[in-house]
């Protein structure tokens, strides 16, 4: 696939076929009329508002007026939802109050060498099994009690990235069964704009609790997001809030409520961000990090003065102050824009969208209504010229082809995590970018070995080994081998020998400056990855299951020809035509060895994956 190509098809992708309306809709937000709505109408929206459908769910969008059909997706309380099932959790902490930073304090005193240094009381203090989690088998295996700490700390690092692929994948299976989708799509644009990374937080539980709150709030009101993520642990821990405190302001959660979650930058100064970050004091968390507490000793109750309001400002007031700038409704309605229908908008519709979230006192379902009812919305400057994200791209795979349960096989979270995005992974405080950054030379290839290896699951490379990946490439081959030969002995216990064969000025060769007689950090990072697949065993292996040849016979589907018109229509959001389609026609006729379907075949449902790999490796299949 081309980039130069598939940007050519996000301008024209409507030139194919009927489905938009004249290019006089294009920054109209006045709504459709009755008779716009048709079915091919119905499938922009719900893959716009939701992750795609099957044929039978677009039906039933289709079936409904325009305006019902939105208010069912944008005013989701009111559709009864199915029984979602909980996380079913590992239980790889050992108690609801325990948290890292316990064990962490303790690793870190041990790794710059302050621990000895301690009082014997507070030495025992830090060392503690209830603070550090060491087990029965760490204090068994580790030659001092250093090196129990040590391993207990990377243990618990591994388990918590294993525990949040799990995550991952259950997110995926809400997804495949909420008879709410925009809830679930929403939840992932806030996860986008508050963005917070578990490579800080690393404590799934956070994150958890997080995807939590931002799904109850998800179509609410902006003022009850923005006031209650300062409220979040997980985004107090990667902002430092919790570190915000009277006498010794942190400005990082303001500077990015500002910047990032609110108002853009130029619509702020150095000031008003040291003003906030006084008014924002005093909300931390408990000595676990586990829960907000809100401090209010530690909190700076003398007069502030932030974006021209002046007072006594508590941490309620900033949320309240930022709404109140223009520049607020502008962020946030533009933002809201380029995710759900387009990335390029005019200064007059900009001008438009802000008023109407002014209008709606930030209400953001009855925005998402207007919008999702729009003339612009359906207009060709919108159909079908979005790029998909990784997890629109995996997800909406799943849901057209009809599975009912996410696969565990291949795992959701590395097919998105090739593509450039893994849930709960943000590469920064600034979310993903988006758009045309989610296609490059390298992304290209790897988005159709992701549709090879959705199709054909036995085909995904099995690396032997993987878990000890991050242990080679940190000690390099002559220590990991020497970890081999003593585990394949059961012994879990011996430092390895000599650095020779670590490279100079490597990371490995830093660690090791760090490491003594009495603990190794080279033992801990080997130690963990062989044993967090014991804490997190691998779930059983189910790849996706769905039937090409159930689903076309279902259709009534006779031949080639109309194979390749179901699956195009039913995966593709632009049409293909001409020789294009004649060569996807010609290709399953090579294939099957005649133009007639024969559902007699055994080999016809891998001939009918076959096609399918190709239609979903067209750019066009890129576009949402």
């Amino acid at each position: 696939m081309n980039y130069a190509r598939l940007v050519l098809i996000c301008a024209s992708a409507t030139a194919f076929g009927a489905g938009p309306g004249p290019a006089s809709w294009t920054g109209d937000l006045g709504p459709i009329a009755a008779a716009d709505w048709n079915r091919d109408r119905a499938a922009h929206l719900l893959e716009r508002a939701g992750f795609g459908g099957t044929p039978q769910e677009i039906q039933a969008l289709a079936a409904m007026s325009a305006q019902d059909a939105v208010r069912r997706l944008v005013r989701y309380q009111s559709v009864e939802d199915v029984a979602l099932p909980r996380f079913a959790e590992t239980g790889i902490f050992p108690s609801e109050n325990w948290s890292r930073v316990l064990n962490g304090a303790a690793f870190q005193a041990i790794l710059f060498g302050t621990l000895d240094k301690l009082a014997p009381e507070q030495r025992k203090l830090l060392m503690s099994e209830a603070r550090t989690a060491v087990t029965p088998e760490m204090k068994r295996i580790a030659r001092t009690d250093k090196q129990a700490v040590v391993d207990a700390f990377y243990y618990y690092r591994n388990v918590d990235l294993l525990e949040s692929q799990r995550v991952q994948t259950w997110l995926v299976d809400r997804i495949l069964k909420t008879r709410r989708p925009l809830q679930e799509k929403l939840v992932l644009f806030w996860h986008g704009h508050f963005a917070t990374s578990n490579e800080k937080i690393r404590d799934y539980r956070k994150m958890l609790g997080q995807f939590a709150f931002l799904r109850e709030h998800a179509n609410g009101n902006f003022r009850d997001l923005l006031t209650g993520i300062g409220r979040d642990p997980a985004m107090l821990v990667y902002l430092d809030n919790h570190q915000n405190l009277k006498g010794h302001p942190n400005e990082n959660y303001a500077r990015e409520i500002m910047e990032l979650f609110s108002l853009g930058a130029g619509n702020y100064t150095e000031t008003d961000i040291k003003e906030a970050a006084r008014a924002l004091t005093g909300w931390t968390l408990n000595p676990s990090w586990t829960k907000f507490v809100n401090r209010t000793e530690l909190h700076d109750d003398s007069d502030k003065r932030v974006l021209g309001r002046t007072g006594k400002l508590e941490p309620e007031d900033v949320a309240g102050i930022i709404l109140d700038q223009p520049a607020c409704s502008r962020f946030i309605a533009r933002k809201l824009y380029r995710f759900f229908v387009r990335e390029e908008t005019s200064k007059d519709l900009e001008e438009k969208l802000s008023a109407s979230l002014r209008n709606h006192q930030y209400e953001i379902a009855p925005f998402l209504e207007e919008i999702f009812l729009s003339r612009d919305f359906h207009s060709p400057a919108s159909y079908a010229t979005q790029i998909k994200s990784p997890v629109q791209l995996v997800a909406g795979a799943y849901k057209k082809l009809g599975l009912k349960d996410a696969p565990t096989y291949p795992k959701f979270a590395g097919l998105t995590a090739s593509l450039g995005q893994e849930i709960f992974y943000p590469p920064n405080v600034k979310g993903w970018d988006g758009g045309r950054s989610w296609i490059n030379p390298a992304t290209t290839f790897q988005r159709q070995n992701v549709a090879r290896y959705i199709l054909f699951p036995e085909e995904t490379p099995v690396v032997k080994n993987a878990h000890l990946e991050g242990t080679r490439r940190l000690t390099g081959d002559f220590l990991f081998n020497q970890f081999l030969e003593l585990a394949e002995r059961g012994n879990y216990t011996d430092f390895p020998k000599g650095e020779t064969g670590m490279a100079k000025g490597s990371a490995g060769e830093e660690t090791a400056k760090l490491s003594g007689e009495d603990f190794n950090l080279f033992r801990g990072v080997f130690n963990a990855a062989v044993f967090a697949v014991q804490g997190v065993p691998p779930e059983p292996r189910r790849g996706p299951q769905f039937e090409l040849t159930a689903m076309l016979k279902g259709a009534g589907v006779s031949d080639a020809a109309g194979a390749v018109d179901y699956l195009l229509g039913r995966f593709l959001r632009v049409p293909v035509a001409g020789e294009r389609r004649q060569t996807l026609v010609r290709f399953l006729e090579q294939q099957t060895g005649c133009a007639t379907l024969d559902y007699s075949r055994y080999t016809l449902e891998k001939e009918l994956r076959e096609l399918l790999h190709l239609i979903m490796s067209l750019p066009e299949y890129q576009l949402s």
